[in-house]
């Protein structure tokens, strides 16, 4: 009896669309399956967080290259990795380490340290997106200053997706 895909409507026979690869058994959502999904997420050996964090801490050149050939199935997905760390670096500030950033420039004028306590205000606030500006920021940066690589503009985001995942975890 064939069994139609509730993702692609694919007629097929088996456990597994022979289209889009979707599980022909599908559970209803609960409690256990969002359970299951995270620990499968982060703690899974071949593709969880934590492997991955490791992986960019001991080789991070020889990881993040095996990525760009293609060898992804290993690996967290960077812009997961880096949206999971800067919501921990930021619940880790917001509990923790109130005061980092409380610096004040030594001779400058009113407005000047306003607008800079607006943005690290606004910063902290945001880190998620700030990181995402960052990481976007030094795309275009070694982008432009390493052409002769020859990655291309993704490859080269990938490649500041994993190092900014990498530095937020600091």
């Amino acid at each position: 009896m064939a069994t139609i895909c509730k993702n692609c409507n694919n007629h097929f026979e088996g456990n597994f669309c022979n289209h889009c690869g979707q599980a022909a058994a599908t559970h209803k959502l609960n409690l256990h399956f969002i359970w299951h999904d995270l620990q499968h997420g982060l703690f899974h050996f071949d593709n969880g967080i934590f492997y991955s964090i490791k992986q960019l801490v001991t080789r991070p050149g020889h990881t993040i290259r095996e990525f760009i050939e293609g060898k992804r199935v290993r690996h967290f997905k960077p812009l997961s990795l880096v949206v999971v760390l800067a919501t921990l670096y930021g619940l880790h500030y917001h509990y923790f380490i109130k005061d980092i950033f409380n610096v004040q420039p030594l001779h400058a004028e009113e407005n000047i340290v306003s607008a800079y306590e607006k943005l690290i205000k606004w910063t902290i606030d945001h880190f998620a997106y700030a990181s995402l500006v960052l990481i976007l920021s030094y795309t275009i940066a070694s982008y432009l200053v390493f052409k002769k690589m020859r990655f291309n503009f993704v490859e080269h985001l990938v490649l500041n997706t994993f190092y900014m995942g990498l530095d937020t975890g600091d």
